[in-house]
């Protein structure tokens, strides 16, 4: 388990996989099938902790989790996937854009 900056929230074993999945940008059903759960399962659980974070959106909560220490990496190849699952989610070219930016001078 560990601790968010988030009012001491505890995040299970399962939800950091679940974010270190998503980050690498798999899909609902992808993720899923990694961790034995539907991917309706996947979602809801991702909407639980985007209200818990505040986050407007997935690629959102992947960003304050990255920021806050809880998924760690620095592949070249994840930022990039990460800005093509945001893509696939239908966020507006120009949100996409400021992300890709953000990525390259931050992580």
């Amino acid at each position: 388990m560990a601790y968010t900056k988030h009012h001491s929230f505890i995040l299970a074993k399962r939800d950091l996989q679940l974010l270190n999945l998503a980050a690498q940008g798999m899909t609902a059903t992808e993720i899923g099938k990694v961790m034995q759960l539907s991917g309706r399962t996947i979602n809801n659980v991702m909407l639980e902790l985007q209200k818990h974070f505040q986050a407007r959106n997935i690629t959102h909560l992947i960003a304050i989790c990255y920021q806050q220490g809880i998924i760690k990496t620095n592949n070249e190849k994840w930022k990039e996937g990460f800005y093509e699952y945001g893509r696939g989610l239908g966020i507006r070219i120009n949100d996409l854009q400021r992300l890709r930016t953000w990525l390259k001078e931050n992580l």
